[in-house]
């Protein structure tokens, strides 16, 4: 053997080994996956990508064959990408949109991140044809294109782990959306007319845009469409519903589009009687699972206040952290031997027909019986302690039957209950701690304050140590020593006990301010500070008005801000330098830095003129 034919028999070697490598590469990889999978982890990381071509950097330094080894690498990491793609999505991803929704953009994006490949459905079709889109509709017609679209999608049955960009049309066809839903996900990218006539204003390809390449043309084309694009469910035909209805016993008979149906007698006993009903039934035969979730969609125009939702959760705050309260949770239902000793009686409260426990057979009108159970049993621990609960209690006002027909709901209210209790303190002692916390209770939630009146004493309450409380002329809870023979019934043996309870929905926060709502912004705002010299005696109110007034200094400003005021050597006597932030914006368009400036020194100008403002330049 000559030399050449030993470099060559060596170069063999080291292509066997290669392969091995990249076969033991390839099922590490899937290893990796797999364990991602289970743990919840994310399938891309590119923080450890960047650590593998960190290493990889090093580990070649000054390596002749450096750029070499590196584009085999590329080619390694852009399969090892396939490799997750393939186990990720063992279908296909069909973008759906009206044209310059993005769909071409982000099918280049997930290109890039998974190594799919991409099917762009009208660069193919003109492939295929050998003409343009506009050449195509202008020879043959739209319908033409849209048999083209539908073959298209029927070709791709047969792939997988393909990104398919369809065209803004395709969905104008019910076979369309068929084919797309039996091999692919479905996913709709929107725009605003506005951006999309941004987007193909330049461009001569877009023949349905003939004539109206215009937002409200563009705007009614995208109105038409809508329905298409955000159709949810499943489309059924009606020969594929009379079907499923006859295997059931149903006689059907449809007249062009309206369809009879008539149940059979045995099902006559009330679960057939309305037409969601039918529906339903043809549902469950067609298979839940087949069909696709779609997510909803909100959007608000309106400020939300919750003021009612921060109140409580100020007065848990204020309890657990201002008072060092223990926040506890207990089941919606009372033991009796609490329940006598505490309530006294069961009026107005509902007997659950099936109860957990013989002894557990009432909702709770009131939170004290199960407060005074968990003080029982936290007796044998503690010796001083304090602990509140917020939930509902149920009564039954307005509650009738389950069997009448105009059947309501028990009346459900939210209460919030605490206990303080204490074997080392006295009775006084006790009684002001508990009474100090509700006087400062409103004080911290912002709201209006309580008063105490001793009108009508709670059946579990001592006979002198007994508060009502009250909001305004309304009555709006209790407080007191829970007496005696309460605390015996209760099995309380060593511990003084002060309880209160309040109604929640009769508590009202104070109206302080009122949000107002506003859109997220469509393009970046960018702040601009700006630092000018006022007279010493300038307020900031002059200054707001001067900029934001009846004529602000431009369109692009959203709002000033004061940052700061300062004084000292560097300072004019008699001036003050006062630094104000700008916030510069546009609703239609991305700023330059030019107009920014602008914008800026428009400001700055009219502070000049206004107030004798100057800018500061040290």
């Amino acid at each position: 053997m000559n030399d050449l034919e030993m470099y060559r028999e060596s170069l063999a070697l080291c292509d066997d080994k290669i392969i091995d490598a990249l076969v033991e590469r390839s099922k590490i990889v899937e290893k990796i996956m797999a364990y991602k999978e289970e743990y919840g982890m994310p399938i891309l990381q590119p923080q450890q990508e960047a650590k593998q071509a960190l290493r990889l950097e090093e580990k070649l330094n000054d390596n002749k064959y450096r750029e070499e080894i590196m584009d085999i690498f590329e080619c390694i990491r852009m399969n090892s990408k396939k490799i997750q793609a393939r186990k990720l999505f063992d279908y296909n991803i069909v973008m759906i949109g009206f044209m310059g929704a993005g769909k071409s953009t982000v099918a280049e994006y997930l290109s890039t991140m998974f190594a799919m490949e991409v099917v762009e459905m009208d660069q193919e079709i003109v492939k295929e044809e050998g003409m343009s889109i506009p050449d195509i509709f202008a020879t043959y017609g739209e319908e033409y294109f849209r048999n083209c679209e539908t073959e298209l999608l029927k070709k791709m049955q047969s792939r997988k782990n393909v990104l398919i960009s369809c065209g803004g049309g395709v969905v104008l066809r019910e076979c369309n959306v068929e084919q797309m839903k039996k091999n692919g996900r479905v996913v709709l990218l929107t725009a605003s007319p506005e951006e999309v006539y941004e987007r193909v204003k330049d461009s001569d390809d877009r023949p349905v845009l003939a004539g109206r390449k215009n937002v409200k043309g563009i705007a009614e084309l995208m109105e038409a469409r809508r329905e298409k694009y955000k159709r949810l469910g499943k489309h059924l035909t009606n020969d594929e519903i009379q079907g499923k209805l006859e295997k059931l016993g149903f006689d059907v008979q449809i007249n062009g589009e309206d369809m009879h149906v008539i149940a059979p007698t045995w099902r006559s006993t009330g679960d057939i009687s309305i037409k969601d009903d039918v529906m339903e039934e043809v549902a469950r035969m067609y298979g839940y699972d087949n069909f696709e979730p779609t997510s909803f969609t909100t959007t608000f125009d309106s400020a939300i206040n919750q003021k009612d939702q921060d109140l409580v959760r100020n007065m848990k705050e204020f309890l657990a952290i201002r008072c060092g309260m223990q926040e506890i949770y207990t089941y919606p239902w009372v033991n009796d031997v609490y329940l006598n000793a505490i309530m006294q009686t069961t009026e107005g409260m509902l007997r659950l027909s099936t109860p957990p426990a013989p002894d557990l057979s009432y909702l709770r009108a009131s939170l004290l019986p199960n407060i005074c159970e968990a003080v029982a049993k936290n007796e044998r621990y503690f010796n001083d302690f304090s602990i509140f609960e917020e939930a509902q209690v149920f009564h039954d006002a307005n509650y009738t039957s389950p069997y009448d027909k105009s059947e309501l709901l028990p009346e459900q209210r939210r209460h919030i209950a605490g206990a303080f209790a204490s074997s080392v303190k006295d009775v006084k002692e006790l009684f002001q701690e508990a009474k100090g916390v509700l006087e400062y209770m409103p004080r911290y939630t912002h709201q209006a304050a309580f008063e105490f009146r001793k009108e009508e004493k709670p059946v579990w309450a001592d006979n002198v140590v007994w508060l009502n409380i009250y909001r305004g002329d309304e009555k709006i809870g209790d407080m007191g020593l829970l007496a005696k023979k309460a605390s015996m019934d209760c099995g309380i043996k060593n511990l003084s006990v002060m309880l209160f309870e309040l109604d929640v929905l009769k508590l009202k926060p104070l109206i302080s301010r009122t949000n107002k709502f506003t859109h997220l912004a469509a393009y970046p705002e960018n702040e601009y500070d700006i630092s000018m010299l006022f007279d010493s005696n300038a307020v900031w109110s002059d200054m707001h008005e001067a900029i934001l007034g009846k004529k602000k200094a431009s369109e692009f400003l959203k709002k000033a801000d004061f940052v700061d005021e300062y004084r000292g050597k560097q300072i004019p006597q008699g001036k003050k330098s006062v630094t104000i932030r700008l916030t510069i914006g546009s609703n239609e368009k991305t700023l330059t830095s030019q107009e920014i400036e602008n914008v800026a020194n428009q400001v700055m100008k009219k502070l000049q003129k206004k107030m004798g403002a100057e800018l500061r330049t040290q």
